[in-house]
């Protein structure tokens, strides 16, 4: 399917993916520019701190910061959706290596979303996405389905991951590609 059709025929979509570099947010940021029609129903939590710097550009799509403190985070984030969108989060809630969080599973199961994972394929260059799933009652095993759909978006920095990863070619995960002909 076209990713921009994907993303537009679900009311309610959850986008997780892996995040272990900044670049993520501003190829998406450049992406979703560029797609007017998914402009409407984006909606990504950034660290407090970044959203104090960036805020004024981030703000244009919808970007709200992360009260890492409030522990009312998940019903917050709830109340604040629409009643349609595209909701991207990363289930470790940085770039860093750490183990997943919960707040996306009940964000999903909450808001019945439909759960895509994907993101960046720093590897091949694109943009990937698995088969849609809903959550269920069991973190368990929704977090391990997840983490197998993300196996083919690959992070631009890996060892950060906690995701199963497909196997890859590390000399070829890069920004941009040392190959490609202009």
């Amino acid at each position: 399917k076209n990713v921009i059709e994907m993303l537009t025929i679900n009311e309610k979509m959850m986008l997780v993916c892996n995040h272990t570099s900044y670049f993520d947010f501003w190829i998406m940021l450049i992406y979703c520019g560029s797609c007017p029609q998914l402009l409407s129903k984006i909606k990504v939590l950034v660290n407090e701190e970044i959203y104090r710097q960036y805020g004024w550009l981030i703000s244009l799509i919808k970007c709200g910061p992360v009260h890492r403190k409030n522990n009312r985070g998940c019903a917050d984030i709830i109340r604040e959706l629409p009643t349609s969108f595209i909701f991207i989060i990363t289930p470790k809630g940085c770039v860093s290596l750490r183990d997943w969080r919960t707040g996306w599973f009940y964000i999903a199961c909450k808001t019945k979303a439909n759960v895509v994972c994907g993101g960046l394929d720093y590897e091949k260059k694109r943009i990937v996405f698995s088969s849609s799933f809903y959550a269920w009652n069991n973190i368990a095993n929704v977090t391990e389905l997840a983490k197998n759909n993300c196996q083919y978006a690959i992070p631009l920095y890996p060892h950060y991951c906690s995701s199963n990863l497909r196997s890859y070619n590390p000399r070829k995960v890069s920004v941009v590609s040392k190959d490609r002909k202009i």
